[in-house]
């Protein structure tokens, strides 16, 4: 830890002297673990368990701490000759004295093991693998999120973000019919497993019409994507939409072995002349009314900006539970209008009727 402070220019000595002085913020640190930790299996045990040691065996621990590691020692050949380093005079002092009382014999010594390496390497002219960090005071500090490991820096219109990647396929009608999550920050990777994801809940939603078309833009193209064996129609904008050219002619297959940069030039051709007719152009234009404005609901209309949940797994589970209820919501606005409509049609259907044939009553008028 000393040696990565002084990498990260952390002031080592600083650390050393209050830290390390003697052995109370390590056990209260032992102490925290021991409480909370589910594993009773011990980290000694599991060493003789695991290790087969030699009982005339010389061993030497490098940084022994305040000495949980010999404590207890029952399990000890008694032909070891146990060598304890620290470089803490005052951790030695604390391991000296706990462990004077189970009888067995230690050889106590304050050493630095890196500076150690270090020294012997030197002597031995050999040179650390890698390249040498050198501490810049003026670069920031890295950062990382202690509450979610799974989350990962995502970058935004707005800067970088601490989160998931949240990816949705949805109809024309704004309807989601897959709803993924992952910490890749880039697109690219994700149409494939989430296409599937859309194609396998149909399924089991009981919908046996295929997909007609899958609509992405730019931050999805890639090769691999739009020659996905799919029967589906793939268009993937090769760039900004506005930036597409409007007339290109398709690209005629000669039959020859082409070089990987050649196909991928080719492919990038034939969907930019799928996109450059007038039915290609058409269809994309429905991929911004029926994506874009579904992450607008949630984030802004609903105000779900943050995952509440910590975790891969548990934020997909809550994005696909927001997908969920967006559907359901869906679902209820077209209900009550469809029956304001029916309603509406009904009254008209009855005014009509009143005024053309005011002996019958309103229950015979039949639209």
């Amino acid at each position: 830890m000393v040696a990565m402070a002084t990498e990260t220019g952390i002031d080592s000595a600083r650390i050393l002297r209050e830290q390390y002085k003697d052995g109370a913020n390590l056990s209260a640190r032992i102490r925290l673990h021991q409480r909370f930790s589910t594993n009773r299996y011990g980290q000694m045990r599991w060493i003789f368990d695991r290790i087969q040691i030699p009982e005339n065996a010389r061993v030497l621990e490098l940084g022994c701490g305040t000495g949980i590691l010999w404590r207890g020692s029952a399990q000890v050949p008694s032909g070891w000759r146990v060598i304890l380093t620290d470089m803490s005079d005052g951790m030695l002092r604390e391991t000296r004295a706990s462990l004077a009382r189970l009888g067995r014999s230690f050889t106590y010594a304050q050493a630095d093991a890196q500076a150690a390496r270090e020294e012997a390497d030197r002597a031995a002219g050999r040179k650390r693998p890698g390249r040498p960090r050198i501490h810049d005071p003026k670069q920031k500090p890295l950062l990382v999120n202690v509450t979610d490991l799974d989350s990962k820096a995502i970058k935004t219109a707005r800067g970088f973000v601490q989160g998931y990647n949240a990816q949705a396929v949805a109809t024309t009608d704004q309807v989601i019919i897959a709803a993924e999550l992952t910490n890749h920050p880039a697109d690219v990777g994700e149409l494939a497993p989430t296409f599937a994801a859309a194609e396998a809940n149909l399924i089991a939603a009981g919908v046996s019409e295929p997909i007609g078309t899958l609509v992405a833009d730019a931050g999805y193209y890639s090769t691999a994507n739009a020659t996905l064996h799919t029967s589906t129609e793939v268009l993937i904008a090769t760039a900004k939409f506005r930036d597409l050219p409007t007339t290109l002619e398709p690209t005629v297959d000669t039959g020859r072995r082409q070089s990987a940069v050649a196909r991928k030039h080719a492919v990038r051709l034939q969907m930019q002349a799928r996109l450059a007719t007038d039915e290609g152009r058409a269809r994309y234009r429905q991929r911004s009314p029926a994506i874009e404005p579904i992450f607008g609901q949630i984030k802004h209309g609903r105000a779900m900006g943050r995952f509440q949940r910590r975790g891969l797994a548990a934020c997909s589970s809550e994005w696909k539970l927001i997908a969920a209820t967006h559907n359901l919501l869906k679902l209820r606005r077209h209900t009550l209008e469809a029956a304001s409509d029916e309603a509406a049609d009904l009254d008209a259907a009855r005014s009509h009727a009143n005024a053309s044939t005011p002996a019958f009553p309103a229950r015979c008028c039949v639209t």
